[in-house]
């Protein structure tokens, strides 16, 4: 967390395997080089995800709120998800989380505990958890 490089697909790959860095690639090795780093990472996925969410869909919701205006704090962020202020303000104090940071400053664990207290404040009511039905 912190980083220019740590957005959605950070957070969800975490959230689902181990993931190991196995070497760095310089750009020589592509055509036309790019100005961009690059590396190998080998991911490997257990039978029980290192960081357990409430639903997959539903924290797949959360993060891509969260990161999806990335210079916006994340109670400004998060009115994407549509849910009642008072409960969206209600699940951040409940996961322990200043409305006031950016996604980029939460770690794979407390997104899966911000899912679950907005989970329990409604988010994702009727539909199943670990399903994509009702996602963007």
């Amino acid at each position: 967390p912190g980083g220019k490089d740590y957005g959605i697909l950070s957070v969800l790959i975490q959230q689902t395997a181990l993931v190991e860095r196995v070497m760095d690639l310089a750009e020589k090795h592509f055509q036309p080089p790019p100005k961009v780093k690059s590396a190998v990472l080998k991911l490997l996925f257990p039978l029980l995800p290192p960081v357990p969410v409430v639903g997959e869909a539903i924290f797949a919701r959360v993060v891509k709120a969260a990161f999806g205006q990335r210079r916006k704090t994340l109670h400004n962020a998060l009115r994407a998800l549509g849910m009642n202020e008072g409960a969206l303000a209600a699940g951040l104090e409940a996961a322990g989380i200043d409305p006031g940071l950016r996604a980029e400053r939460l770690s794979v664990a407390a997104f899966a505990r911000l899912t679950a207290e907005l989970a329990a404040r409604g988010l994702g009511a009727g539909q199943e958890l670990g399903t994509e039905s009702g996602t963007e």
